[in-house]
């Protein structure tokens, strides 16, 4: 079990493309899931502050547009989800 091992090289150093390198994690699940749950949080941040800056503004303005009234459901849905996985126990 663990990450795959293909082009793995010592020291947890990958080779992606011609001089460039990427750290893997350790093979240790907590690691990953402390990994993971940075990423959410991350994530959830951006889609918070675009459906603050973005979407918001929108719906004001035009509050009964089908589209944003889709928009903002799956995005509320969306940063709900986010808001989950990072903060799962």
């Amino acid at each position: 079990m663990g990450l795959p091992d293909a082009g793995r090289r010592a020291g947890g150093l990958d080779r992606l493309r011609a001089g460039v390198l990427r750290v893997r994690p350790p093979d240790a699940p907590e690691v990953w899931i402390g990994y993971e749950r940075a990423f959410f949080e991350s994530v959830h941040h951006r889609v918070e502050n675009f459906i603050a800056g973005i979407l918001l503004p929108h719906q004001k303005k035009k509050p009964d547009d089908p589209y944003i009234r889709t928009v903002m459901a799956q995005m509320g849905a969306i940063e709900s989800t986010l808001h989950l996985l990072a903060n799962l126990e």
